[in-house]
C-alpha cells in the first residue's frame, strides 16, 4: 500500500509531502519520541481544495512517474496531454522533477521507497537519478503508522535503510539515460522490490476527465458503437475508459452471470428502467451517469488494482447518487485490503463519511475563505500547502463534537 508521496516540481506543486516517506522515517528511527503528527496514506484518501490549489496536478504526476517507468522519460514527457518535460516542471523553479513513492508491503513486513530524478537533455527528458530503498518493519515502526493491530510475527527489533539501487549523475546523451533501472527485465528478476515496485506501477489506473470537453471521463458517441462480437480475451481498460463498451462485451459472452449482476448493480444505483444489459442502455445516459456507470465497473472488476486514482468521481451527481458511490467504494477497501483509492472531491457529501486521517487538504498559502490574496515567492510561484486533516486541531475538535467532514468544508475549515 502506498503510504507516502512527495513531488517537487511538478507544475504548481513546487515542493509538497502527503503521508510518510522516508524522510519522515528516518526521522522517527533517528529520534521516536519525535513523532510527525502527519498520518501515512490509507485505504480512502480524499483530496480537498481549492481550484487550482494542486489536486488535480498531484494525480497527473503521479501518472507522469508512471509512464516514464513503463515507457521512458522523454515518450512520457510527450504522451497523455503532455507537452515536453519543459510545459511539466514548476516554471521559474529553475529545478527537475523529483518524486518519491514509499510503500508498505501487503504482508507489513518490509517498506520500500522508490525516488526518481527527471530532468533534460539535449534531445529531450532522462532520468537523472533514482534511488530504491528497503526497510524492514519493527513492531514501533507499525504502532507509528497505526498499524499495529495487524502486526506480523517475527519482526526485527532493529533495523535502517538499505540501498537497493543508487543511480546519480547528469542526463548525459544516450538511449540508456532515457529508461528507468525498474523497466530492465534482468535488473528486477535480481531484486524483489524493483519487481513489486514495477507491477505496481504498471497496475495503477488514473481515470482523468477527458481534455476535448466537459463530457466526463469518456464521450461514448466518439468512440463508435457497441462491438459486434466480443473479443477473444479480456480487453485492459483503456486510461479513458473508452473501451468500457468491448470490455462489457467481453463479459456478456464469456460470463453472463456477472454481466447481469453489474447491469442489475448499476440499474438499481440509476433508477434505470431500460431492458437488457448495460451494453443496451450505455448509450442512453448522461455524462455524469457514464463516469458513475465506468467507476462502479472499476469497483467491480474481477482484477483489483493495487492503486485507483479518480479525479472527482461525484461530478454532476446529486446528492443521493454521491452517497451510493461513497458506499460502494468504501466497501471496495472493506473487500480488498490490498487495494487503494485516492480521489479528488469539491462535494461535502462524500466527506461526511470519511475521518480525518483520510482526508487531505491542499490550500495556496495566504488564500483564505475570506478572500485574501495568494502569496508568491519572489520568483511569482504560489506556494501550495498539503496537510491531513488530523492536523488541524480546530477540525479535530469540531470532528470529536460530530460535525461531519463534509459539513466543515462547506463552512470553509479546510481553506
Amino acid at each position: 500500500m502506498l503510504i507516502g508521496i512527495s513531488v517537487r516540481s511538478f507544475r504548481i506543486l513546487r515542493d509538497v509531502r502527503l503521508g510518510v516517506t522516508q524522510k519522515t522515517l528516518s526521522s522517527f528511527l533517528e529520534d521516536g519520541a519525535k513523532r510527525q503528527t502527519s498520518p501515512p496514506l490509507r485505504q480512502l484518501a480524499v483530496l480537498v481544495g481549492d481550484n487550482r490549489s494542486g489536486k488535480s496536478s498531484l494525480l497527473e504526476a503521479l501518472a507522469f512517474l508512471r509512464d516514464a517507468v513503463l515507457y521512458g522519460a522523454d515518450k512520457a514527457s510527450k504522451m497523455e496531454r503532455r507537452e515536453g518535460l519543459d510545459d511539466l516542471v514548476t516554471e521559474g523553479l529553475g529545478e527537475d522533477f523529483r518524486m518519491e513513492l514509499c510503500f508498505l508491503t501487503a504482508d507489513r513486513t518490509r517498506i520500500y521507497s522508490y525516488t526518481a530524478v527527471i530532468g533534460r537533455q539535449d534531445e529531450g527528458a532522462c532520468f537523472k537519478e533514482e534511488n530504491l530503498r528497503l526497510l524492514p518493519v519493527t513492531a514501533d515502526i507499525l504502532a507509528y503508522l497505526a498499524f499495529a493491530d495487524k502486526e506480523p510475527q517475527d519482526l526485527p527489533t532493529e533495523t535502517s535503510w538499505e540501498t537497493l539501487l543508487e543511480r546519480d549523475g547528469t542526463c548525459e546523451t544516450g538511449e540508456e539515460n532515457v529508461h528507468s533501472a525498474l523497466a530492465q527485465a534482468t535488473y528486477r528478476d535480481l531484486e524483489a522490490g524493483a519487481k513489486h515496485l514495477y507491477n505496481y506501477l504498471s497496475n495503477i489506473f488514473i481515470l482523468r476527465p477527458a481534455k476535448d470537453g466537459d463530457n466526463g471521463y469518456v464521450d461514448l458517441k466518439k468512440h463508435g458503437k457497441e462491438p459486434a462480437k466480443s473479443p477473444a480475451e479480456e480487453p485492459e481498460l483503456e486510461r479513458d475508459g473508452s473501451n468500457i463498451r468491448e470490455w462489457l462485451a467481453y463479459w456478456r459472452t464469456h460470463d453472463p452471470a456477472y454481466y447481469r449482476a453489474l447491469s442489475d448493480k448499476l440499474k438499481s444505483i440509476l433508477h434505470i428502467e431500460y431492458k437488457g444489459g448495460i451494453s443496451e442502455w450505455l448509450g442512453r445516459l448522461t455524462g455524469a451517469e457514464v463516469n458513475l456507470c465506468l467507476i462502479i465497473v472499476l469497483l467491480s472488476s474481477k482484477v483489483h488494482k493495487p492503486l485507483l486514482c479518480i479525479e472527482n468521481p461525484d461530478a454532476g451527481l446529486f446528492p443521493d447518487k454521491v452517497d451510493l458511490l461513497t458506499r460502494e467504494m468504501r466497501d471496495y477497501t472493506l473487500f480488498n485490503p490490498d487495494s487503494q483509492l485516492l480521489m479528488t472531491t469539491m462535494h461535502m457529501n462524500l466527506l461526511e463519511s470519511m475521518s480525518p486521517e483520510e482526508v487531505w487538504a491542499f490550500t495556496l498559502n495566504g488564500k483564505t475563505h475570506t478572500g485574501r490574496e495568494t502569496q508568491t515567492d519572489e520568483n511569482g510561484i504560489p506556494q501550495v500547502r498539503v496537510r491531513s486533516a488530523s492536523e488541524d486541531p480546530l477540525i479535530m475538535a469540531m470532528y470529536r463534537e460530530g460535525i461531519g467532514l463534509g459539513t466543515l468544508l462547506y463552512g470553509g475549515y479546510f481553506a
